[in-house]
């Protein structure tokens, strides 16, 4: 309570008021003064402190409002805290605004130096798109070439890292690079089926899409590539069998992507979408960075989508991807 802070904030000065009264008390009794004048002249002490002491009190009252509105502006200026009433309130000041400057400083180096880290690696990102160009190109006009199957996954591998590098970098400014429309679900499933193929030919491994049906309100590119991030996963540790596309029995909005591949553990299911979490099957996998489903589940997010996963060691893994859009609020 305010009150008591005030009586809190003030009990020096209470206390040598009291002093000051119970000394003069002695005195005017030492001086053989009557009673009624000692009483007299401490009711018109005490009028005078209760007065000076309901002014100091409302001025205390207004400087904590100021001050608490103050702590709750989003960016705060000193110019805006109360006046200084004494030199050690200036003292503070002097040292709170200090400490501002140098706070706004190292906001704006971080600032700086994130900026140019961003610029930097989109800027790779795209220049290093020019030679994996022409390596693809090559290999394409190397027809005899008996290895050329494999050396195009793996230059589609590099491509697709690129890829993920440019947009984890974009990832923090996702919201400005968004533009939702209603889309065919399975049109875009099919485009992503289409780049993996390279993969699918290699591994000889089935793909289903007849169960994936609907329109979906979303944004193209950033679906897409949460598509593609699981399809990828479900392709790197799915050695045989095949991956299936279709939508949840009776949830229309919700798309399975269902492998054959060595599972997951539990213990691992509830942390991989976790930044930099690799569990055990990306510790069997030294190439594994953990990156991958943390941006689904971001994307997914600002999307408004939800991911679930079930999966179990040596039966494969089921990702659910709920594409409702009731969820979603565009401002």
């Amino acid at each position: 309570m305010i009150f008591w802070a005030y009586i809190r904030a003030r009990v020096k000065s209470i206390a040598c008021m009291a002093v000051i009264l119970i000394i003069f008390g002695v005195v005017y009794f030492l001086a053989d003064i009557q009673l009624d004048i000692y009483l007299y002249s401490l009711q018109l002490s005490a009028a005078f402190l209760l007065i000076a002491a309901g002014v100091d009190y409302y001025h205390f009252l207004k400087k904590h409002q100021s001050l608490a509105e103050f702590f709750e502006l989003p960016h705060p200026e000193l110019r805006q805290l109360p006046a200084a009433a004494d030199i050690l309130e200036q003292d503070y000041q002097d040292i709170l605004e200090r400490m501002m400057r140098i706070n706004k400083e190292l906001v704006t180096r971080s600032d700086q130096t994130y900026t140019d880290s961003r610029e930097y690696y989109m800027m790779w990102a795209h220049q290093i798109k020019t030679p994996l160009s022409a390596l693809k190109l090559l290999l394409q006009l190397e027809g005899n070439l008996s290895e050329r199957g494999e050396l195009e996954q793996e230059v589609f591998k590099i491509e697709q890292y690129v890829e993920l590098a440019l947009q984890y970098v974009r990832l923090d400014h996702m919201e400005n690079d968004l533009e939702f429309k209603e889309y065919d679900l399975k049109k875009l499933v099919r485009q992503t089926v289409k780049k993996y193929s390279v993969i699918f030919i290699n591994k000889k491994l089935s793909i289903d899409m007849d169960g994936v049906s609907g329109k979906v309100l979303t944004d193209e590119k950033w679906l897409s590539l949460i598509l593609e991030q699981l399809l990828s996963n479900a392709l790197k540790y799915t050695n045989q069998g095949g991956i299936r596309f279709y939508m949840e029995p009776g949830q229309e909005k919700t798309l399975v992507i269902q492998d054959t591949g060595i599972g997951i553990r539990e213990e691992d299911v509830h942390r991989i979408f976790e930044r930099g979490f690799t569990g055990y099957n990306g510790r069997m996998d030294k190439k594994s960075t953990g990156i991958g489903l943390y941006l689904c589940k971001k994307a997914a997010d600002q999307l408004g989508h939800k991911i679930h996963i079930e999966s179990k060691v040596g039966e494969g893994t089921r990702v659910m991807l709920d594409l409702r859009s009731d969820r979603l609020e565009i401002f």
